[in-house]
């Protein structure tokens, strides 16, 4: 039976200047006044033997009564008391309790904006570009972080993310499917770290439902086989202008425009004799490893002298910046007229189809292409660079071979059409 009351606990006194005064309230719980006039309250237990026979005795402080009053001391006896009658130390529990209460606080206290930074900061090392690194953190604080930035990750749905990217949807679509995976990234960052409950919404689901236009199918005018040859020694007996020599190396890796105009230096490896483009300049948004033909590496070795750096692009325009697509284009138009640079993908894929045992597969991840069929995708995660590695120099040297022959044979047809 309680024995306190409130104005007790406010009037009571230290018994002397030098001796405390303790008071029970009963059932163990103890009000005990300092010399200095502080007041404090405890509770005495016996803590029950897990081997069996007599228990042991503990006092626990509850806090002082200028915070705790007397009602609130007794609840919080009654709690601890009915903890230590199982075996529970009720200061241990009480410090577990308050570390997994902080815990929560914190996980949920995270805004999206925050685990994107945390998730940034953890993978930044897995980008061998800086300003790759950049690209991805632009991407994100420019479409996702004004809508999203200050919501918690828990109360981020499908519709929110597909809100962030539909505005642009239509006019920047490739850059908001990026946006949009990038989020749910971050996403499954912070249901990993328990930022979160649950899983991101499946991509290709709200990739869907945001629609997926399908422009008419637009084939890029091309070189033909028998023409490649002859074709690129034009190119070649041309004046070296630096998108005559981009164009060069764009045929000998069969690489797409983009990927040649904003390479870098700091993607080459000559040791390997490979170009790594890094995954933000591929379709697939993976990074494609190209095996570097003998006459690929001698195109590097004519622009080595304008080499800035490792981050400087490998065709620079005249003021540094990267090339415009115009300037391949023309050097192409000027030396097969309604052919495009792309076009030169499909030689290559007729040539390497037709005139080589090169496997389908070898020739698909050449040209960095996704596989149709999932099955097949899922069983091919290798890029298989050993084998792609003479294809390419197959196509490099059957593209400088036979020049001498063709330019024979024109001058021959000449000379008898002449004589008849």
């Amino acid at each position: 039976m309680a024995k306190l009351t409130p104005l007790e606990v406010q009037h009571a006194k230290p018994k002397s200047k030098t001796a405390p005064l303790k008071l029970s309230d009963g059932n163990g719980l103890y009000l005990t006044v300092r010399p200095g006039g502080s007041k404090q309250w405890s509770l005495r237990v016996v803590m029950p033997n897990p081997e069996g026979g007599t228990g042991t005795s503990r006092e626990f402080g509850l806090g002082g009564a200028d915070v705790l009053k007397l009602a609130d001391a007794r609840e919080k006896a009654a709690k601890w008391r009915a903890l230590a009658k199982q075996g529970i130390d009720p200061k241990a529990q009480e410090q577990q309790n308050r570390q997994a209460a902080a815990e929560v606080q914190e996980r949920i206290g995270k805004t999206f904006r925050d685990v994107a930074e945390e998730w940034l900061d953890q993978i930044e090392t897995q980008f061998k570009n800086k300003k790759h690194r950049q690209q991805w953190r632009n991407t994100l604080a420019t479409y996702a972080y004004p809508t999203l930035g200050k919501m918690y990750p828990n109360d981020i749905s499908a519709r929110h993310i597909m809100d962030a990217v539909k505005p642009q949807w239509t006019t920047k679509r490739v850059t908001m499917q990026r946006v949009l995976k990038r989020i749910n990234k971050v996403l499954n960052f912070a249901n990993a770290r328990q930022y979160r409950d649950f899983p991101a919404p499946e991509a290709e689901i709200m990739i869907d439902l945001l629609g997926k236009p399908r422009p008419k199918t637009k084939h890029h005018a091309a070189v033909s086989i028998d023409a490649a040859p002859e074709t690129l020694r034009k190119i070649q007996d041309s004046d070296q202008t630096m998108g005559r020599l981009a164009l060069q190396f764009a045929i000998y890796t069969a690489a797409r425009a983009s990927e040649i105009l904003f390479a870098r230096w700091s993607e080459i490896d000559l040791t390997k004799k490979t170009w790594t483009v890094p995954e933000d300049r591929m379709k697939k948004e993976k990074e494609h490893v190209v095996p570097l033909s003998r006459q690929a590496l001698e195109i590097l070795d004519e622009v080595m002298p304008l080499k800035k750096g490792d981050d400087s692009y490998i065709f620079p325009s005249r003021g540094g910046s990267s090339l415009s697509n115009m300037t391949m284009l023309k050097a192409q138009r000027v030396a097969a007229k309604g052919t495009t640079q792309h076009g030169w993908r499909s030689t290559f894929r007729d040539w390497a189809g037709e005139r080589t045992e090169f496997k389908r597969l070898i020739i698909e991840l050449a040209l960095a292409h996704g596989l149709k069929d999932k099955t097949e995708a899922s069983y091919h995660r290798s890029n298989y660079l050993e084998q792609r590695r003479p294809m390419m120099q197959q196509w490099a040297d059957y593209l400088n071979s036979n020049i001498a022959t063709v330019s024979s044979l024109d001058a021959a047809r000449e000379a008898k059409a002449l004589a008849g």
